[in-house]
């Protein structure tokens, strides 16, 4: 329920008129003597009042959140905490040059939102139409390399000499960007080969990056153009080829078009919110019935500072960038649940509508009709 909640006491009272119809009530009491005297008294009606008294709270189920912007320079306040307002009354003013720009940044972001989500969309398209090409190609490499190992002599491969820096890489990243096509041992096996035959760290980090990133290759600057590395050339193409091909169908599946389509539409509403809330400040604030000053956070003549974190507020920029970068998915996707944090700069608490909320036991419950009077303090 929404509304200020206020912590109040209620008394229901219970009036019951008790009617006597006898003339009177014979008491009997003992005397210290072992003897009995009766008393007689007379009996009247009369009403008792039984009270019952709890605990509950009223709240407004209508008040007006009036929004204001860092940045933005107070003119005038013509109310204090706690004032009552009627029906039309000017609360606020402010300086309209100080407004200028407040949707700039905003703007840039929907725009920048709804561009991103268009070319997740195009991405997709033009990925589903390369594959077919990048599959042919893998296709024809392993019938050159099977031709390879066709004529190749049985034995291991020498592992004499391991470089330190090969137990560095991230093989089960590799795994995952080759298609699981290759094993976390395959592709060690693979670069221990190739540090054999003279590959430097450096070379075989920049070709991970070039797989990681999609990028081209210089595989000769690498290995050379001897014979003898023709087949280590045509492994190291296959790898990038299969590392294009998963890319390729992530990007044709679209697996992001949601999350890009939920920033588009984020960045729209606020920019929506925005506007309205920079009109409102534009013609001043107004009090759209009667009601109360429940809080107050401006103060003639001074500039707006918010007292909130900026970090509680979503950054569609940053989301973006993070899209862009390969960032993580989760933390993007939480961070779209939250909603971002409004600077209130007064609220009206509207008296048209109020609701006084308690609880009973099962006992009381029956002593409380439809109707009834109640106090509330």
């Amino acid at each position: 329920m929404k509304g200020k909640k206020k912590l109040i006491k209620i008394i229901v009272c219970c009036v019951l008129t008790v009617a006597i119809i006898v003339g009177g009530v014979v008491f009997v009491r003992q005397k210290t003597d072992n003897k009995f005297e009766a008393v007689i008294m007379d009996v009247s009606s009369s009403t008792i009042t039984q009270t019952l008294s709890t605990q509950g709270v009223v709240e407004s189920t209508n008040r007006e959140e009036f929004e204001i912007f860092d940045g933005v320079v107070v003119k005038d306040v013509y109310v204090k905490l706690g004032d009552r307002v009627e029906e039309g009354q000017l609360l606020a003013t402010f300086e309209l040059s100080s407004l200028n720009g407040i949707l700039t940044q905003m703007q840039s972001d929907y725009d920048n939102a709804k561009i991103n989500y268009q070319n997740s969309i195009n991405s997709a398209k033009e990925a589903s139409a390369k594959l077919p090409l990048i599959e042919s190609q893998i296709a024809e490499l392993e019938k050159q390399l099977e031709t390879f190992a066709e004529n190749a002599e049985e034995g291991s491969a020498v592992q004499e000499n391991i470089p330190e820096w090969i137990d560095g890489i991230d093989y089960q990243k590799l795994v995952k960007l080759l298609g699981n096509t290759y094993s976390q041992e395959q592709i060690r096996d693979y670069f221990i080969e190739l540090a054999n035959k003279g590959a430097e760290r450096k070379s075989v980090l920049e070709f991970i990056s070039s797989l990681n990133s999609g990028s081209s290759f210089d595989i000769t600057s690498m290995l050379g153009s001897s014979y003898d590395m023709e087949e280590m050339s045509l492994q190291m193409n296959l790898m990038t080829l299969k590392a294009q091909k998963t890319m390729l169908e992530t990007q044709a599946q679209n697996i992001l078009e949601s999350t890009y389509k939920s920033l588009a539409e984020t960045a729209e509403q606020r920019l929506n919110t925005t506007k309205e809330a920079v009109e409102k400040l534009a013609k001043g604030w107004y009090a759209q019935g009667e009601g109360v000053v429940s809080s107050l956070s401006i103060s003639p003549g001074k500039l707006f500072v918010s007292q909130q974190s900026s970090s509680t507020s979503i950054d569609i920029s940053s989301l973006l960038g993070m899209l862009s970068g390969g960032g993580d998915i989760n933390s993007i996707l939480s961070s779209l649940g939250g909603s971002a944090v409004k600077n209130i700069g007064l609220t009206i608490e509207y008296y048209d509508s109020f609701i006084a909320s308690f609880s009973l036991g099962k006992y009381d419950i029956l002593d409380v009709k439809v109707g009834q009077k109640a106090t509330v303090n």
